[in-house]
């Protein structure tokens, strides 16, 4: 088909299709617009220039720009465009502040937020994020290295800038401070070396009395490892297991993080595939819940030593850390809690832990609960929960009631009585009822967040609660917790009579903590300590010597009462060590 043919098709005339396409120019920005001549047969096809196709071999759509701020508009239109699921989200904020009254502040930073972390993203940006894809892989990889002169390249500062002497750098060494610092010749610094994978695995275990840094040095070892790991976050990088209270892991969970290793890289000769690890512990202090000793046999069905020996006892060396950083201030003291480790108590010591039976002068004090400086340790939860409610009712504020939240997932009946008095370790630590006031100590019991320090054991107090919202603001202590943390509910499903029933159960993972349990006390150091081991109840082995050692000095110990029952030690303790533990030594005696 000609040209004349399609305009005689369409009923134009020649004049009547000028006219048109001057009008169509005369509509665009700059007034004036080209038409390259085609024929009808490439009426679907787009502008290209041959030399370019050949060049770059892609889709072309080639426009000639008789104006040039037609140009600037055109690609400025695209950098300035607006993305609407942005501006969803803003208009959103928008409402919900409106909706609950926020201030003008809290606004902007919900604005500043959003603009900061939110975008609209495509779907298969979606399906490679969650599968963790590489959107780009190269061969090579490269790093930016200031080369200007040294007092103009930026440098990164020490944060402890005024423990440094006078002649030190203020600045990190940089890649070039390393290699100007270089050895001259590589080969003197390890002949022998070679390229090989094959070094063997070890299994320490760190042993010490309380308050001897067992703790800290686990942190430094951690630190040590984490600044090798190049993907600390996939597990296939992790390259040491780190176990602190080791007193209490049972051979049946030892024994559980090594199948699992098993499970995921397959069964090697050496125990956790040949992972190494490192515990630390102290086994006069409490034992494991609803498990046996760590050093005892395995308790799985159908297994006997032969068959599951006990990697404890064969494969773990033990090194034992002597001085006690913990009462280093306080010799006397520090003696006093080895006797009481091995329950080896003279006259003197019973009268010194008699004369202890006083009243704390900060107990009065809701700032040292608060701010985790004092607490109240007790040998089971129902002394905890009794003391923790009388503590309770004398903050001023107005108290806010959040109830558990159970809805059975397979059954439309259920007991709902059984569930209510299931103990802590069925529900993994959620209350069926918390009762809690602005300024109330309180204590994580799961773990939250474990970058920013939130884990079981965390102690701080209430900032704020929205019961609408069902949230409540923790201010946590010392350096864990950058700011006032947000707590809502967490779920977890329970089996209320060991049967075929689920419920799961909707609770904030928070407890009162004016008094904890010896058990939630371990590993914590405490600046003031009330122990009241009173009334009726066994104390678990190891419970008193916990109790005692968090605290650095004998003054700033209280007791409710004393009595010798109080003291409970494992009959056992002497075999806890592996059997490489002391080659060529004696072993110690109480």
């Amino acid at each position: 088909m000609t040209f004349n043919e399609f305009l005689e098709a369409v009923g134009l005339s020649e004049s009547e299709f000028l006219n048109a396409l001057k009008m169509c120019a005369a509509s665009s920005r700059s007034g004036s617009k080209i038409f390259p001549k085609r024929d009808c047969c490439d009426i679907f096809t787009n502008n290209y220039n041959a030399n370019i196709l050949k060049i770059h071999q892609a889709n072309v759509d080639i426009s000639f720009i008789p104006y040039e701020y037609a140009c600037v508009a055109y690609i400025l239109g695209y950098l300035t465009k607006n993305e609407s699921g942005l501006s969803r989200l803003l208009h959103q904020i928008e409402v919900e502040s409106a909706k609950y009254g926020r201030t003008p502040q809290d606004k902007m930073k919900l604005f500043s937020r959003a603009l900061a972390n939110s975008r609209e993203v495509s779907r298969p940006e979606v399906v490679y994020r969650m599968l963790g894809l590489h959107f780009c892989e190269t061969t090579r990889t490269h790093a930016f290295i200031q080369a200007a002169h040294p007092r103009n390249r930026d440098g990164l500062l020490w944060s402890d800038l005024h423990d440094l002497d006078d002649d030190e750098s203020p600045f990190y060494n940089n890649i070039i401070d390393y290699y100007v610092k270089r050895p001259d010749d590589l080969e003197d610094l390890h002949p022998n070396a070679e390229n090989s994978n094959t070094a063997l695995p070890f299994y320490l275990y760190i042993s010490g009395r309380a308050g001897t840094s067992k703790t800290f040095l686990l942190r430094t070892l951690i630190e040590v490892f984490s600044s090798n790991a190049t993907c600390a976050y996939e597990y296939s990088q992790v390259k040491a297991i780190f176990i602190d209270e080791v007193s209490m892991v049972g051979s049946n969970k030892l024994h559980q993080i090594h199948l699992r290793r098993e499970q995921i890289f397959g069964k090697r000769e050496k125990p956790f595939s040949t992972l190494p690890v490192i515990c630390t512990g102290d086994f006069l202090q409490l034992p494991p819940v609803q498990d046996s000793w760590i050093f005892g046999n395995t308790s799985r069905p159908n297994c006997c030593d032969t068959t599951a020996p006990n990697k404890w006892k064969l494969h773990f060396k033990m090194f034992q850390l002597t001085q006690k950083m913990r009462s280093l201030d306080d010799p006397n003291f520090s003696a006093l809690c080895d006797r009481i480790g091995v329950n080896s108590l003279e006259e003197e010591h019973k009268s010194t832990l008699k004369d202890r039976i006083t009243q704390c002068p900060n107990e009065e004090s809701n700032d040292s609960f608060k701010e985790g400086k004092l607490a109240i340790i007790v040998r089971d939860n129902a002394k905890r929960e009794e003391i923790n409610d009388t503590k309770l009712l004398l903050i001023e504020n107005n108290s806010t009631i959040f109830e558990v939240k159970d809805v059975c997932r397979n059954a439309d009946r259920y007991n709902k009585a059984a569930v209510m008095n299931l103990p802590y370790t069925r529900t993994d630590s959620l209350p069926d009822r918390l009762e809690v006031k602005v300024d109330a100590p309180v204590m994580l019991t799961v773990n939250t967040d474990k970058s920013d320090g939130l884990t079981n054991g965390s102690r701080g107090y209430v900032v704020d609660m929205d019961e609408e919202r069902e949230i409540v603001w923790v201010k946590f202590s010392g350096t864990t917790g950058s700011k006032a943390s947000v707590i809502g509910r967490r779920k977890y499903d329970v089996n209320p009579a060991r049967n075929s029933i689920r419920i799961q159960r909707s609770q904030f993972p928070l407890v009162l903590a004016y008094a904890i349990t010896a058990h939630k006390s371990q590993g914590q150091t405490l600046e003031e300590v009330i122990i009241d081991f009173s009334g009726k109840g066994r104390s678990a082995p190891g419970s008193f010597y916990v109790a005692v050692t968090r605290v650095k000095k004998l003054s700033n110990l209280f007791l409710r009462s004393f009595d010798r029952s109080m003291i409970k030690t494992i009959s056992t303790w002497q075999d806890t060590a592996p059997q490489h533990a002391y080659e060529n030594k004696e072993k110690p005696s109480p």
